[in-house]
């Protein structure tokens, strides 16, 4: 009984390790995503209190579904890719625009926090330069996150 339990045991551990080698080249996207998503969260409660806005356990929640949500559509595109041989990097390029929106909202949170307007001059020019190569989906996203 107890070499069959070790059996199993062992089958797991592989599994996890052959697992986690598998996804070795996305655990530098999953960090860059996780930091800049920990700065927007906390700039984010910052700027709440500053402006008087509540903090509540439902917008925590939301920011947990979401960066989920980023990591389950990171993951999904890696293993489309890894699964059918693509070298596209769409993996890379959505985890990109993850943290480009997540920085505008940075700046947003850093021009309430310190009151500059450099922060509101840098928001600007970057929504300006997204809506030229992304249309108006950047100002969809950045409404639809600023409405928790």
């Amino acid at each position: 009984m107890i070499d069959k339990f070790n059996n199993v045991q062992q089958l797991a551990g592989a599994s996890l390790l052959g697992f986690l080698s598998f996804l070795a080249p996305i655990k530098v996207s999953f960090i860059v995503i996780f930091v800049v998503i920990a700065f927007d969260f906390v700039t984010g409660v910052w700027s709440s209190r500053i402006s008087g806005i509540n903090l509540t356990s439902r917008r925590l929640r939301k920011s947990i579904k979401k960066m989920i949500g980023y990591f389950e559509v990171i993951f999904i595109l890696f293993i489309v890719e890894k699964g059918f041989d693509f070298h596209f990097g769409t993996y890379r390029f959505v985890g990109g625009f993850i943290c480009f929106i997540e920085i505008i909202s940075i700046l947003e949170n850093t021009a309430v926090i310190t009151e500059n307007k450099v922060f509101l001059s840098l928001i600007k020019l970057l929504r300006g330069k997204a809506k030229n190569t992304y249309g108006e989906i950047t100002d969809e996203i950045l409404k639809e996150k600023n409405e928790e």
